[in-house]
C-alpha cells in the first residue's frame, strides 16, 4: 500500500489483534513521520524519542524528521498545543496518534487536531493522519468520516464494529486473528477487501 504524506487513515481492532505491527509498517513507509505514542513500547525504532515540546521544536529545527513523541503531560491540553505546532509549523509529514480515542471522544474533539483531520486535500502544508483506536465506537465521527482508508482487525463489541464505516460489522466480528478488512473510498467497487496477517 503507497501511503501518501496527506492520507488519512483509520486502523481499528481488539488489543493485540495488530494494529500496532501494521501502523509501525505503514509508518516505515512516510519518509517524514511523527508519532504520538501514549504507550510507549508499540513504535520504538522508528525515530528519536522526544518527551516535550521544547526538545520537539529543537529537533525540527535541527532536521530530524522521524519522532516518536513520548510526552510526560498526558494531559488533552497538552494533545491540542501538539497538534496545534504540528498543524502551523510542520510540512509534508504523516502524523500517528495512537490511542486517539483517549483525546477525541465520540462528543468532543481538541481544535487543533480537528484541524488537522478535516481540512481540505488541497492543504499546501500535506499533513496525513493515522489514528488508532481499540474503541471506534468512543471516537469522534470527524477522525472517522474524514479518513480515506479504514482498516479493522476484529472488533468484539457490536458498537464498535457498527461504528466502522465501509466494512460490515457481522465480517469484523467474524475476522480470524491478525486478518483486516481494508476500506478505500478510492476503490471503484466500495467493497472492503481482506488481508491476511502481515
Amino acid at each position: 500500500m503507497k501511503i501518501a504524506s496527506n492520507l488519512r487513515i483509520f486502523i481499528t481492532g481488539k488489543t493485540q489483534s495488530g494494529k500496532s505491527y501494521l501502523s509501525a509498517a505503514l509508518l516505515s513507509k512516510c519518509q517524514n513521520r511523527i508519532i504520538y505514542d501514549l504507550k510507549r513500547k508499540d513504535f520504538n525504532g522508528l525515530g528519536v524519542i522526544i518527551h516535550n515540546l521544547a526538545d520537539l521544536k529543537t529537533a525540527i529545527k535541527n532536521g530530524c524528521n522521524k519522532i516518536i513523541y513520548q510526552p510526560y503531560d498526558l494531559s488533552e491540553d497538552h494533545f491540542n498545543y501538539f497538534c496545534g505546532f504540528v498543524f502551523t509549523h510542520l510540512k509534508n509529514i504523516m502524523l500517528c496518534v495512537d490511542e486517539v480515542h483517549k483525546f477525541c471522544t465520540k462528543y468532543k474533539i481538541p481544535s487543533n487536531f480537528n484541524s488537522i483531520v478535516t481540512i481540505g486535500q488541497g492543504d499546501p502544508y500535506n499533513i496525513g493522519v493515522i489514528a488508532i483506536t481499540q474503541r471506534p465506537a468512543n471516537v469522534h465521527n470527524d477522525v472517522i468520516s474524514s479518513s480515506t482508508i479504514i482498516i479493522s482487525f476484529r472488533l468484539n463489541l457490536k458498537s464498535d464494529a457498527e461504528a466502522v464505516t465501509g466494512i460490515d460489522a457481522n465480517a469484523i466480528q467474524k475476522l480470524p486473528h491478525r486478518h483486516f478488512l481494508v476500506f478505500d473510498d478510492r476503490d471503484e467497487d466500495g467493497k472492503a477487501k481482506l488481508h491476511n496477517p502481515i
